[in-house]
């Protein structure tokens, strides 16, 4: 089974580093910086209040989500497996495999 998180990032600019509190260390890795969706729109937040929504999906083997459309920004961390997203638009198929992100394409 497939299994991803979907997260809409609003934070820009997040590095990579070492925070240390006493004696431990937390320890902060970059998964991914991009700047525009799979079919190369540029990523922009619409004005006013953004509400933040995580949320993990565990998709089976072979399954195939309803064709749809998303008009606000939208990103998938893939935590294992393998995911195909078609572009019924450009009819583009692209990839993505463990630890890769897609950011969907806005209303296509």
């Amino acid at each position: 089974m497939k299994r991803l998180i979907f997260c809409a990032i609003i934070v820009s600019g997040a590095a990579s580093g070492v925070a240390v509190s006493g004696d431990k260390e937390t320890v902060v890795t970059k998964i991914a910086q991009v700047s525009s969706t799979m079919s190369g729109q540029p990523l922009t937040l619409p004005p006013g209040e953004i509400d933040l929504i995580a949320s993990d999906f565990l998709i089976p083997p072979d399954q195939t989500l309803p064709v749809h459309r998303h008009p606000y920004p939208r990103y998938a961390y893939v935590l294992s497996g393998r995911l195909a997203v078609t572009n019924l638009v450009t009819n583009e198929t692209k990839f993505f495999g463990k630890g890769e992100i897609a950011v969907e394409s806005l209303n296509q």
